[in-house]
């Protein structure tokens, strides 16, 4: 019979009678074939379909059809449901199914009578109402179905059905059928003795739940198997619910006991899931993966490691200690490793340290401030800095050079750093007032303190440009006689002059002794210990000389003729201030004209 055939009828069905919602089967009772079953009913979403052939008291075949639920269904192959069902003398054979709609139209169900004497009645008020009997086959076995009818009627039903058949289960409500349909309560069978059903009672009670001693299955509850004695579910992919075996759940389910999830699971915080170290992996719980072990997805691995580009690591914030992953420490704290410092930090001498020229803001390092920068602290500025009247500047004794660095406050260029490039440097003399000097080595560093090489600066100064100086130290200058004077009278100091000649000649004359007297001397010249090849009779005529200028001249009047501030010893001596282009200088007899000169000193 095909679905298409019952259409009609099952449009009809639809319009007149209460629509539960599930699916539809053939509705029949006493039916002498399943083809001559017109009637259609529609099922409880939770009930399937049933036929029941059996054997009346006058020997005909019947069959019954409609709904039940599948609790009272027997399984005879794996897929292939058994309607259980309380009806008349000999029920010969019953199945359940719930693959498409009217799907008991096409059940088979070949059964045959065998002989047992049990007691055959359908429908009787009590069971001492019945006393009508009949011969069952050998692998037959007595019942008794206990049901209610939907009117609220208790009826029983006594008679003969393979003992296949019998399903020890209970509920409250157990079949829906045609008409008057029965809701059975319970069943019982038994076999061995004359009329064995006469004497049994229906009630679920009297069965045993899970680990009752049993010797037959008859005697467990539900769906209970009776195992080496004992009422069992039928395998450990069940668990025994109260009054049924249920299937163990998978991992994430709802659960209320650990009994309920599937093996190598534990119900936590009414969730089946595996344990702390164990991960599921879709069919079992195994370990979890450890540190840099490959990975699917972050659940793989260990308790605070995730899966990041299929490998088990900690968060970027935090560390591996071996065991677990922990939030990586801060700025001072103690370390073994940089991996243990956040990031930004380095470990250095057991401590979570800032790089050089960084310092710790809150939650990581940033770079130190430079130079004339805002500031609230000592520690924000570049490392050699401090923090002065809100500002990063160079530490007391120290000055900023060159836009790069501090250097300590020195009183000439012997003691700048002999690795440090020649150049303008910043001079301290007296420590407090400050000069610019060039600096030139190789090696320790001479102090310029007069230079010609163009002609761009005019020498025709006062008396106080000379005391403090002029010019350029990045070009020509006069270093100033007050500098030169507090340089030269801190230890002993040497003097060498270079001279260019027009011809391109360079000579030198080198003295071991210099000095220069204070302001109220005059800044009187004083050299000892010649040695050159400029010849020493031009500088040596020098020595206990006042300096003089044109408004602090003397009675020759020289500064003023020659337009120059020098140690003068007559107004024709050499002189290599005067005016660019006329400066001479004596040696080997004879007068030559000087196109740059040099004059620089050094602490002996």
């Amino acid at each position: 019979m095909s679905f298409a055939k019952y259409k009609g009828i099952i449009a009809i069905t639809l319009c007149f009678s209460y629509v539960y919602g599930g699916q539809f089967c053939l509705s029949c009772s006493d039916a002498p074939d399943m083809a001559s079953c017109r009637q259609i009913t529609q099922c409880k979403n939770e009930e399937v379909c049933f036929v029941h052939k059996y054997s009346n008291d006058r020997d005909q075949i019947r069959y019954d059809m409609g709904c039940s639920y599948p609790e009272i269904c027997l399984k005879d192959e794996p897929g292939h449901l058994f309607g259980k069902r309380s009806d008349h003398n000999h029920i010969l054979c019953q199945q359940c199914c719930n693959d498409t709609h009217i799907c008991n139209a096409d059940l088979p169900c070949i059964g045959h009578i065998q002989d047992e004497v049990c007691l055959s009645c359908s429908g009787v008020e009590t069971p001492t109402a019945c006393f009508r009997n009949t011969s069952c086959n050998k692998e037959e076995v007595c019942f008794m179905h206990k049901y209610r009818t939907e009117s609220g009627k208790l009826l029983y039903d006594f008679g003969c059905k393979p003992a296949s058949l019998c399903v020890h289960t209970f509920n409250n409500l157990f079949g829906r059928q045609i008409s008057e349909g029965k809701h059975q309560i319970c069943e019982e069978c038994c076999h061995g003795s004359h009329l064995c059903n006469r004497n049994i009672t229906c009630n679920h009670l009297s069965q045993n739940s899970e680990n009752g001693s049993c010797s037959t299955t008859y005697e467990c509850r539900s769906n209970l198997l009776c195992l080496t004695g004992t009422c069992k579910c039928q395998s450990d992919a069940y668990y025994w619910g109260d009054d049924r075996c249920m299937s163990r759940k998978a991992a994430y389910s709802h659960c209320e006991k650990s009994k309920e999830c599937k093996e190598s699971l534990q119900c936590t915080n009414l969730t089946c899931q595996c344990n702390d170290t164990e991960y599921w992996n879709g069919s079992a719980c195994i370990i979890r993966k450890n540190y840099q072990q490959s990975c699917q997805i972050s659940t793989d691995c260990k308790r605070t490691l995730y899966c990041n580009h299929q490998h088990c690591t900690c968060d970027h914030n935090d560390y591996w200690t071996g065991q677990y992953c922990t939030e990586r420490k801060s700025q001072g704290a103690y370390c073994n490793s940089t991996n243990q410092c956040k990031p930004t930090l380095f470990c250095k001498n057991s401590t979570c340290l800032c790089p050089q020229d960084y310092f710790w803001s809150l939650s990581e390092c940033i770079p130190r401030k430079p130079y004339g920068a805002y500031c609230n602290s000592r520690n924000i500025c570049k490392s050699t800095l401090s923090c002065k009247n809100s500002t990063c500047a160079c530490p007391n004794d120290y000055y900023w050079w060159s836009s790069s660095k501090c250097l300590p406050k020195v009183t000439e260029c012997e003691y700048i750093e002999s690795s440090y490039p020649d150049g303008v440097y910043e001079l301290f003399p007296d420590s407090q007032t400050s000069v610019l000097a060039y600096c030139v080595g190789p090696g320790r560093k001479w102090t310029v303190i007069q230079r010609r090489f163009n002609g761009s600066v005019s020498f025709d100064k006062t008396w106080k440009e000379y005391k403090y100086g002029f010019g350029s130290a990045f070009g020509e200058l006069w270093l100033g006689n007050e500098y030169m004077h507090l340089i030269s009278n801190q230890g002993p100091h040497e003097i060498s002059i270079k001279i260019v000649t027009s011809n391109g000649d360079i000579k030198y004359a080198n003295y071991s002794m210099f000095k220069i007297g204070d302001e109220s001397s005059g800044y009187v010249f004083t050299v000892t210990g010649y040695s050159g090849d400029a010849g020493n009779t031009y500088i040596a005529s020098m020595v206990g000389k006042r300096f003089t200028t044109k408004d602090h001249t003397d009675s020759t009047q020289c500064a003023i003729s020659y337009n120059a501030g020098w140690w003068y010893n007559g107004c024709f001596s050499s002189n290599l201030n005067i005016l660019y282009g006329d400066q001479f200088f004596e040696w080997d007899s004879a007068v030559h004209n000087i196109r740059q000169s040099t004059m620089m000193i050094r602490k002996r």
